[in-house]
């Protein structure tokens, strides 16, 4: 259909009753060691390239130690909390650059906004039309192809 099945989310609070750790299998960390390092260079790789996008957008240099050590912490205050890891939206932060907004408030907006939407009782998503997700990956494409 046009819309995806509306299903009742579960409560946000109940994330953290998830994590049971007496059901993870320690033993089959030891192998993936060598793939996580693997993963650790290819993001710190990546958060650098959208460091350089950014800077080339703003046409003035940023601190890289500065930026990157913010997305570090930020990971890890997520990973301790349950939460995913996280990079720079780079195309987020051009679009705001490219609109006029130079404040952070935008930040803190889109933050609230998100908030909001993981505590609401109503998976928000389920009323968004699936052709939306298919014309908003192209139009980032476009916009970054020009």
């Amino acid at each position: 259909g046009w819309v995806s099945a509306a299903d009742d989310p579960p409560p946000w609070y109940l994330t953290w009753s998830y994590l049971r750790f007496d059901k993870v299998v320690w033993s089959v960390l030891p192998p993936q060691i060598p793939t996580l390092i693997g993963m650790t260079f290819v993001v710190a790789l990546s958060s650098s390239l959208d460091v350089a996008a950014i800077e080339l957008e703003l046409k003035r240099p940023l601190d890289y130690n500065h930026e990157l050590s913010t997305v570090g912490l930020s990971n890890c205050l997520s990973g301790v909390t349950g939460g995913y890891t996280g990079s720079y939206i780079f195309s987020q932060s051009i679009f705001s650059l490219r609109a006029g907004i130079r404040s952070r408030l935008s930040g803190y907006i889109l933050a609230l906004s998100e908030a909001i939407i993981v505590v609401l009782p109503v998976n928000i998503l389920a009323y968004v039309p699936l052709f939306f997700f298919g014309s908003l990956l192209v139009m980032i494409c476009v916009d970054l192809i020009v």
